[in-house]
């Protein structure tokens, strides 16, 4: 049976305390400007199987999404999007974060399919007009693509067998921190 539509993510604008925006997988992308009484279907040129959103911090009409045919962009906040694959070898895209000192990072998670088996990371250095692997020290490809977080200038990522990976400069290398023991489905940095 086909996919009931469900939020994947949500994600609250940076400067805008009322506006929301909602990752709607097989449902596309919602706005609400009032705090969640209405909201509007913000679609224009997306594949509504959306895994993932984000929202540059430090210019919120950069907004980007993962999707089940791979990864969209906006310089618009939202109103338009664009497919943006240069360099990403796998459309399957699931996971994503922006580096947040330095917002033309972007990294995503990819597979070669439902529900993101061979999972690779790929790292954007240009707000993700463009892709390329990431660097030494992750496992590649993956069995499940891995979660992936951003904190001030590290990254993370989370595989489904437990183990952590840091990266201190940009996704170029990445260290094994350690095993936590079980699956990591999600990584959530703490924001002050």
């Amino acid at each position: 049976p086909p996919h009931e539509p469900h939020v994947r993510t949500l994600v609250a604008h940076p400067s805008e305390p009322d506006t929301l925006y909602a990752g709607v997988e097989v449902g596309g992308v919602l706005r609400t400007r009032d705090g969640g009484e209405t909201w509007e279907e913000l679609n224009e040129g997306i594949y509504i199987d959306v895994h993932t959103l984000a929202v540059s911090r430090a210019v919120p009409e950069r907004m980007y999404a993962c999707t089940g045919t791979g990864f969209y962009r906006s310089t618009d906040g939202g109103q338009r999007w664009v497919r943006s694959m240069e360099g990403l070898a796998r459309r399957y895209t699931v996971g994503l974060t922006v580096m947040p000192g330095d917002t033309d990072i972007v990294v995503a998670a990819a597979g070669t399919g439902p529900p993101g088996v061979n999972g690779e990371v790929f790292v954007s250095r240009d707000s993700g007009a463009t892709w390329q692997p990431a660097g030494d020290g992750l496992p590649a490809p993956m069995t499940r693509v891995p979660a992936l977080a951003a904190a001030e200038c590290r990254l993370y990522a989370g595989l489904d067998t437990g183990a952590l990976y840091r990266s201190e400069d940009a996704g170029r290398t990445w260290q094994r921190l350690g095993d936590v023991g079980a699956p990591i489905l999600t990584i959530t940095p703490v924001m002050a």
